[in-house]
């Protein structure tokens, strides 16, 4: 079961995105003084409609994300601007049948005995290869199906946050149930941190 936790958070960080932007459109020194002129909805709102994204490099949001596929992972690792990533590694983790990710629509097909033998081949192998073949673990772990689970410490900031949760979300191609998962539950903790920046009207302007 996908587990999605936030391990750390840019404290006051739609009040981080209104500095940045008052600075983008003042001269003065002081840019508090001219923040009480609208309200912080009225410069979301125009932020989005003008495309004025940079605002979002500035804060961040650190996640550990646990119990899903390499499978899942590799699609994870492809976003990478504006992310920051560290992977459980293979090469010091020993791996086994009980960190086989069985994917649901493979539980809802009734082959979830099949994959497991499968799957339960090539775990086998892997430890035979390390136990009686004297092979490192670095690799052996190359028979290893993608199935095998794993778990990541990602930081993005709020732009690459919203790019990221525009296209796994559902919206756009066809993600997988597993990352649809990753997907939503960071969307949850994404709207505690920035209730006004990730409301589901701006969804429409998401990069």
């Amino acid at each position: 079961m996908v587990v999605v936790e936030v391990v750390a958070s840019t404290p006051n960080a739609e009040h981080l995105i209104e500095t940045a932007y008052l600075q983008c459109e003042s001269r003065w020194e002081n840019i508090e003084e001219k923040r009480p002129s609208k309200t912080f909805d009225e410069r979301i709102e125009k932020m989005f409609k003008d495309g004025h994204f940079s605002v979002l490099d500035h804060p961040s949001i650190t996640f550990s994300i646990r119990r899903i596929s390499r499978a899942t992972s590799h699609q994870l690792v492809r976003h990478r601007i504006g992310v920051g990533i560290s992977q459980m590694s293979m090469r010091y983790n020993r791996m086994d049948m009980e960190d086989m990710i069985v994917p649901q629509p493979i539980k809802d097909s009734g082959n979830e005995e099949l994959y497991l033998k499968m799957a339960g081949l090539c775990v086998g192998t892997y430890q035979a290869l390390m136990k009686e073949a004297k092979v490192p673990m670095d690799e052996a772990r190359y028979i290893l199906p993608n199935g095998m689970m794993t778990q990541l410490v990602m930081t993005f900031d709020a732009r690459a946050l919203m790019h990221f949760l525009r296209l796994r979300l559902g919206h756009h191609g066809r993600p997988s149930k597993e990352m649809q998962e990753v997907a939503r539950q960071m969307y949850e903790y994404a709207k505690i941190w920035m209730p006004t920046v990730f409301d589901e009207r701006y969804k429409q302007y998401w990069e």
